[in-house]
């Protein structure tokens, strides 16, 4: 996959493999904590973490936006998960209960959405559509800190550009937790309090569960509370709108890239690289103020908004608004990428 114009390997959807474990010291009993439990009870405590991560977790780049979901059909259900936990605790001799704790599943929100696209590139990017428009809500917003850190706010540069208002400009800000409440070993960073699950739900569509936790460690609780539950609202209004667009437009196939999304619901969704044109052809675009989380320059063309991969070599005259000629990096419809012609 294309990654800030690096290339990573993936494992496509519906590859299958088998995992193995085994218990070390064991025949029929294991011993923990000085007491001695059936090699079974610990062979299911295993089984609920593949769980939890094949429900509601992911593995490798970007897991916790829904890439690298897992799907177990065999698994325990959560409230069985629940009762083996409270079992092992009780001949552990372990409390059962205990106190509300930040990032526990106590205290999340979590939702399960069903939508009608089985594609999952299509559902990525629509998902990641919806969770975008939720965060351009609070642009310029410290409030916006607790969707992860880091951030920064205002800019994008200390002076304004030929398209800002210097009267109105205000100069980039690094947003950092409350030091004493994020009890982070004042770190900075804090990974998104999001994960997003996606798999197929069996009836031509897709399952996406959402899990969210509140917190106070970067801002206080209340505000978490409230930004991540509207969130939420936002993913259901979009997908709802997306399964609209859906029922009343079937789906079609596009011949783009195998990258890219082989539902495409209508043209309202998600615009395509139009006439035709590839990889290494040359085009017109104009460059954006917006620009990539690593403060490079982004093009628009035909509708088209994406990264322009060696953006060192754009001229430093260059300015927003400006139309040049780049050449195609990738035709990808739902993440073009573009090169300054050398």
């Amino acid at each position: 996959m294309d990654d800030g114009g690096k290339q990573r390997w993936f494992v496509d959807s519906g590859c299958a493999w088998e995992v193995s474990f085994s218990i070390r010291n064991e025949v029929d009993k294991c011993r923990i904590l000085g007491t001695t439990v059936p090699a079974s009870m610990v062979r299911d405590q295993a089984l609920i973490a593949l769980f939890l991560l094949c429900r509601f977790g992911g593995i490798g780049a970007k897991a916790r936006k829904g890439f690298g979901s897992l799907s177990w059909k065999e698994a325990f259900s959560l409230d069985e998960c629940k009762d083996k936990a409270k079992d092992f605790c009780k001949a552990l001799g372990l409390p059962t209960a205990t106190r509300k704790a930040d990032y526990s599943l106590q205290t999340a929100l979590m939702e399960e959405l069903n939508v009608p696209l089985e594609d999952p590139w299509t559902v990525l990017d629509r998902l990641g559509a919806a969770v975008q428009e939720h965060a351009q809500k609070y642009k310029h917003q410290d409030k916006k800190s607790v969707l992860g850190l880091p951030r920064k706010i205002h800019g994008p540069r200390f002076r304004p550009n030929r398209l800002q208002r210097s009267e109105t400009h205000r100069a980039p800000e690094n947003l950092s937790p409350k030091l004493p409440e994020a009890r982070n070993g004042n770190k900075t960073r804090f990974a998104a309090p999001v994960f997003y699950h996606i798999e197929k739900n069996g009836k031509g569509g897709s399952v996406i569960r959402m899990t969210a936790f509140p917190s106070d460690m970067i801002r206080d609780r209340p505000t978490s509370e409230r930004l991540l539950q509207e969130l939420f609202q936002t993913i259901r209004r979009e997908l709802k709108e997306t399964a609209a667009i859906v029922q009343a437009s079937p789906p079609q196939r596009n011949n783009h890239s195998s990258y890219a999304p082989r539902q495409t619901p209508a043209p309202r969704i998600r615009n395509e690289m139009t006439g035709g044109l590839k990889a290494g052809d040359l085009v017109k675009g104009v460059l954006l103020e917006e620009k990539t989380k690593r403060g490079g320059w982004k093009i628009e063309v035909d509708g088209n908004k994406g990264p322009i991969v060696n953006t060192g070599e754009v001229p430093g005259d260059k300015h927003p608004g400006d139309a040049v000629e780049v050449v195609i990096q990738s035709a990808n419809p739902t993440n073009p990428m573009f090169r300054w012609p050398q």
